[in-house]
């Protein structure tokens, strides 16, 4: 079957956007869709590139017995040309994205909020990086709750 692509963005790729990921790369390993998927996060800003997540991010996760490798990375032309969804966090990202995809020709991705998706209809996930352990378990409940209803809508 045709692979589907993922993306998540955030600001600085090391709070929200690799919770994201991580959550949906989970699902999609649960439900063995894992070979149908594709799935990355990556920042809008450069100023993390190379650093792991946040530890309160790893640790949120972890809780859950989800692990990730992943090092924040900037988002780059391709992304816009060979993932499906962008998917992001907040409506400055969103801008942020739209302004960026202007630039990039055939531009195939669908870029919308990650919230468009949340059953109990929070549209924005807020950074949590100036927040507490409670506020990265917020953003845990928030991201597991949009990539279940668009892996229900996209499977």
């Amino acid at each position: 079957s045709e692979n589907s692509l993922e993306s998540l963005v955030s600001i600085g790729n090391i709070c929200r956007s690799p919770i994201a990921e991580a959550v949906f790369r989970k699902l999609v390993t649960d439900e063995k869709l894992e070979n149908k998927w594709r799935t990355d996060s990556a920042a809008v800003s450069d100023w993390n590139v190379g650093r792991f997540p946040d530890s309160r991010a790893l640790s949120c996760l972890r809780n859950h017995g989800i692990e990730t490798a992943h090092k924040a990375r900037q988002i780059t032309k391709e992304d816009f040309q060979t993932f499906d969804h962008i998917l992001c966090m907040d409506e400055s990202n969103l801008r942020d994205l739209n302004r960026k995809s202007n630039q990039v020709k055939d531009c195939k991705a669908r870029i919308e909020l990650l919230g468009t998706y949340d059953p109990q209809k929070q549209l924005i996930i807020e950074d949590p990086y100036y927040g507490s352990e409670k506020d990265f378990e917020t953003v845990y409940e928030q991201c597991l709750r949009c990539c279940k209803a668009f892996l229900e809508k996209y499977r």
